[in-house]
C-alpha cells in the first residue's frame, strides 16, 4: 500500500512571494498551474524563432490597440499564474503597474506547441474558466495552427484547424486578419 502524502497546493500570492524573496529568479523557467509550481520545458530553437516572428508580426500592428505581452505571467485565479509564449492584452491606464493581467484583459492567447503538446494542451481549461475568448496553439510539428474559440466552463466550443494557404482573424482584433504561414513560418 502507498503511502498518501498530502500536498500543499500554492496560491499565486505565496508563488509570487516565493519570486520576491529570491527562491526563484527571472531565469527560472516556472509557471503555477493549478497549485504545483511546474517546470517549464527548455526553449529550443524552433520555439524561440516562432515566439520572435509572432512578435514581430504582431507589436507593429497592434500599436494603440493593444499590448503583446511576450511570455510573461497571467493570474487566472487563486491557483493559476501560467506565463504563455504571447498574450496579445487590452490596454489598460494603468499598464498594468497595479497587477498582473487577467484572463478578462487577454484578447488572444497563443501557444507555440514544438515538444509541449500535452502540457500546453493542458492549460486550455484554465484558460476557458478564466474567460480568455482566443486561444492559438500553433504546432510547429504538425504545421497547423489551432484555434480555439468560445469559451464554455472549462473548454472551447469551437476549435479550428488552419493551415498554409489559410487566413484567420482573431475575433476580438477583427480589423487585423493574418496568413497562417506568416505565423507559423
Amino acid at each position: 500500500m502507498a503511502l498518501e502524502l498530502s500536498r500543499h497546493k500554492f496560491t499565486a500570492d505565496e508563488y509570487e512571494q516565493l519570486g520576491r524573496s529570491g527562491i526563484f529568479t527571472e531565469d527560472d523557467r516556472v509557471e503555477l498551474l493549478d497549485g504545483d509550481i511546474v517546470e517549464m520545458s527548455p526553449l529550443g530553437a524552433r520555439h524561440v524563432r516562432s515566439v520572435n516572428r509572432l512578435t514581430m508580426l504582431l507589436a507593429p500592428r497592434l500599436v494603440g490597440h493593444a499590448i503583446v505581452q511576450v511570455q510573461s505571467s497571467l493570474k487566472l485565479d487563486v491557483h493559476w499564474e501560467p506565463q504563455p509564449d504571447v498574450a496579445v492584452l487590452r490596454l489598460r491606464e494603468d499598464d498594468y503597474v497595479s497587477g498582473l493581467p487577467t484572463g478578462a484583459d487577454v484578447l488572444l492567447l497563443i501557444e507555440v506547441v514544438d515538444s509541449s503538446r500535452e502540457y500546453d494542451r493542458a492549460k486550455l481549461p484554465a484558460y476557458a474558466r478564466s474567460g480568455i475568448p482566443e486561444v492559438w496553439l500553433l504546432d510547429l510539428q504538425d504545421q497547423v495552427l489551432l484555434s480555439h474559440r468560445q469559451p464554455v466552463a472549462a473548454e472551447y466550443r469551437l476549435v479550428q484547424a488552419l493551415r498554409i494557404g489559410d487566413s484567420i482573424t482573431p475575433q476580438a482584433l477583427p480589423e487585423h486578419s493574418f496568413h497562417v504561414e506568416s505565423i507559423l513560418g
